[in-house]
């Protein structure tokens, strides 16, 4: 159980800042950002309830608030580099595959799976991972 608490307590996240290219108005952390995120996913979970569509907006908080987890190791990689080409960005998944299993270590076994799903965006881009998930 103490491992638990080790999980809760890490901050990390709110030391590793995001960076960008192009002039920001104010630093911004990726828990600040992760914050938004999930912010900006309830509403849209909200809205998207009233329509035909559905959302499993449980899940797309849980996705919004772990989207990033990985760069509490790698740090916010700048775009343009991370997109650069399909080795590029093979090479950050193949890593971030290796490392993201650390993010969870410290939780029961059944949370850690669960988060390694919230997380199967390694496998494939995020707008396909949403798709009978969050989405029918």
């Amino acid at each position: 159980m103490a491992d638990i608490f080790k999980h809760i307590e890490n901050r990390s996240l709110a030391h590793v800042m995001r960076f960008n290219l192009k002039p920001q108005h104010f630093p911004e952390s990726v828990a600040d950002h992760s914050y938004y995120v999930a912010y900006i996913v309830s509403i849209l979970c909200s809205l998207l309830q009233k329509t035909e569509y559905g959302v499993n907006t449980q899940k797309a908080l849980e996705m919004a608030l772990v989207h990033d987890m990985e760069e509490m190791f790698s740090g916010d990689i700048v775009t343009p580099f991370k997109h650069y080409s399909a080795q590029v960005e093979e090479a950050i998944a193949k890593v971030n595959k290796e490392l993201i299993g650390d993010v969870f270590a410290d939780l029961p076994r059944e949370i850690y799976d669960r988060g390694m799903q919230w997380l199967e965006k390694y496998d494939k881009p995020w707008w396909q991972s949403i798709k009978g998930q969050i989405l029918p």
